[in-house]
């Protein structure tokens, strides 16, 4: 037999390794993970262990203000280059 059916549904809580794979992956372990190497010590995020670390600063919150300045800046000057080409036809 190649598959094996079964009429119970899979448990998929325990079948990650030791750690667990939403241990692994929460924001939390993300934060920590990041914030222990070399780019956390770079920018000093909170748990980097550096003496000028800055604290409140995190992995994914600053990602997330980045993108979101990003988008802002690029939605801006898309924007602008609209109403300019409108004024030059």
């Amino acid at each position: 037999m190649l598959f094996r059916f079964t009429t119970t549904p899979y448990d998929w809580s325990n079948s990650h390794d030791a750690m667990g794979f939403k241990d692994r992956f929460s924001a939390e372990a993300i934060n920590d993970r990041v914030a222990k190497s070399f780019v956390g010590t770079w920018f000093r995020l909170e748990g980097c262990g550096h003496p000028l670390e800055r604290p409140g600063s995190k992995f994914l919150t600053e990602l997330r203000a980045g993108t979101v300045t990003a988008a802002a800046m690029l939605y801006v000057s898309s924007s602008g280059l609209v109403e300019s080409h409108e004024l030059t036809t």
